[in-house]
């Protein structure tokens, strides 16, 4: 869902601002292409950094096992 509303944007955008930059219909150039990817590198390079430093499972807490091991009937 998520890639389907980035793409969206992403034609929104060249329907409002790229008709008065360049007077194609459908401008695709590999400055699109290395801002996208740029972007994309950005944020999982900053999301690995933040998950590395911290634990994703509560490694003291008392009550892990318990938990991993509930079972809902």
């Amino acid at each position: 869902m998520t890639i389907w509303v980035l793409f969206m944007h992403y034609i929104d955008i060249n329907f409002i601002i790229m008709p008065t930059v360049h007077k194609q219909d459908f401008y695709f150039g590999i400055y699109d292409l290395i801002t996208m990817l740029s972007f994309a590198l950005i944020f999982i390079g900053g999301f690995k950094y933040i998950t590395s430093r911290s634990n994703l499972v509560p490694l003291n807490d008392t009550e892990l096992v318990h938990s991993i091991n509930h079972r809902n009937h």
